[in-house]
């Protein structure tokens, strides 16, 4: 069972401070700035300073780690995460953003706790349902992804990687009418997800659809635009 492994792209990882709430540049690149370099030396900066509160300092961290993921480099990340979590255990993006690292360095365990975490802190979060069904499923435990991805829905009724995800359990299930229905409703919040139309070629195949099946996979086929290929990598 192949799911997307997170279910919230590098780039919609949301700061915790917002640039309309720093107080001056380094602030306001350590949140926003578009180079990961300069987000880094910004948030740097913020931390060497000596005197700020825990909050403040656990944010920089936080955004630091983001620019660090952006580079690749998720043992920094993962570095700066703890350190974020440390100045402030409350911050559940830290545990989240954590843990999803983590899963993609294969510390599925790691990644469960991290998610876990952060939902006892923030319990409507998506996301992490999502994400944390993801792991379930790479771990073979197939029942608990499927309540994680139905509370991710119940939660966020267009959240398409949770279609998507459902659909590949199902499918693996044999349940191939309702495999088809999440993958139908995955491309249909998101039409530009080539594996969704990939996965429905295949259960349509099964169902003996052939002319929908080789429409789908000739979609499937089809280059992205260079947003959605920078979004999918990063997921």
């Amino acid at each position: 069972m192949r799911l997307a492994r997170v279910c919230v792209s590098l780039g919609l990882a949301l700061s915790v401070m917002t640039a309309a709430q720093a107080g001056n540049q380094s602030q306001t690149d350590c949140v926003s700035a578009s180079d990961p370099d300069q987000q880094i030396r910004a948030c740097t900066q913020l931390i060497n300073q000596a005197g700020q509160a825990d909050r403040f300092m656990a944010v920089a961290y936080f955004d630091r780690a983001v620019a660090h993921e952006r580079q690749g480099d998720r043992a920094r990340a993962l570095s700066d995460y703890g350190d974020a979590i440390r100045r402030d255990p409350g911050l559940a993006s830290a545990y989240y953003n954590r843990g999803r690292a983590r899963g993609e360095l294969g510390d599925l365990d790691g990644a469960m706790a991290d998610y876990g975490d952060a939902l006892r802190l923030a319990p409507a979060h998506a996301n992490a349902f999502c994400s944390r069904g993801a792991v379930y499923g790479r771990k073979g435990e197939s029942d608990q992804a499927l309540a994680d991805f139905e509370r991710a829905i119940g939660l966020n009724p267009r959240h398409a990687l949770a279609y998507f995800n459902r659909g590949l359990v199902y499918r693996d299930r044999g349940d191939l009418k309702a495999a088809l229905a999440d993958f139908d409703r995955a491309i249909s919040l998101d039409p530009k997800r080539a594996d969704a139309y990939s996965a429905r070629a295949g259960v349509q195949a099964r169902l003996g659809d052939v002319e929908r099946a080789s429409a789908d996979t000739a979609q499937a086929a089809r280059p992205l635009p260079a947003a959605a290929i920078w979004m999918s990598k990063a997921e």
